[in-house]
């Protein structure tokens, strides 16, 4: 369909916003932090959703949705997990409330849990689904929490396409219909959105058509 298009275009574009600096520049510690909540919230979400009977495609959907990125990695996961439009959806609503919940909880815990800027922007972009919803949260905290938050949220983001590759290679034996074509190890547009990383990271585009791009992307 044609928003699925759209949607996988602004993702691979959204690669623009994230250089390897920026992302180095968190620190080994909040890398590392980073990787640990997202595998340990997919096992979690996967074993969880299992335990109350949800199918597995939907709760693969779900799992990769609230791990990583929300719709876009729910839609890069949609062929390797085999999920129907159903699976989907229930993922989407999903990540949409609990994120949209996230999104103003966490501004307001700020204060009472007595974190800095800095570390409540660390939590948003760790913790909260959707791209938007981050750089709201992070917004309603401040400039500086915004920023830490966007780039936290764009390295889980690059982790999708590890982890589409490491759903993919767990299901490689199972068995599928005759003539059914398997889904690629890694999508095409996580694929872009990876590249497209390592093309802002050498400098070659100038801020104005980052900035157009920007805008195009959104």
């Amino acid at each position: 369909p044609m928003t699925t298009r759209l949607l996988r275009i602004g993702v691979a574009l959204l690669g623009l916003s994230l250089s390897v600096s920026a992302i180095a520049s968190l620190g080994p510690s909040v890398i590392v932090m980073i990787v640990a909540v997202l595998v340990s919230t997919m096992l979690v979400t996967t074993w969880l959703g299992r335990s109350i009977g949800v199918g597995p495609g939907r709760g693969v959907v779900i799992a990769t949705g609230v791990s990583v990125c929300g719709a876009s990695a729910i839609a890069a996961v949609q062929g390797t997990a085999r999920a129907d439009e159903d699976d989907v959806a229930a993922a989407i609503a999903v990540v949409t409330l609990y994120g949209s919940v996230a999104m103003i909880v966490l501004p307001l815990l700020q204060s009472p849990l007595g974190l800095s800027d800095v570390s409540a922007g660390i939590w948003a972009g760790s913790s909260i689904h959707e791209v938007g919803q981050v750089v709201a949260a992070g917004g309603a905290v401040g400039t500086a929490a915004v920023a830490v938050a966007t780039v936290v949220k764009l390295t889980r983001v690059v982790l999708l396409a590890p982890l589409v590759a490491a759903l993919q290679w767990l299901g490689r034996n199972e068995v599928i219909e005759p003539h059914t074509k398997r889904p690629p190890i890694v999508p095409l547009f996580v694929g872009g959105f990876v590249a497209l990383v390592l093309v802002r990271s050498t400098g070659v585009l100038s801020p104005t058509w980052l900035d157009r791009i920007s805008t195009v992307q959104t």
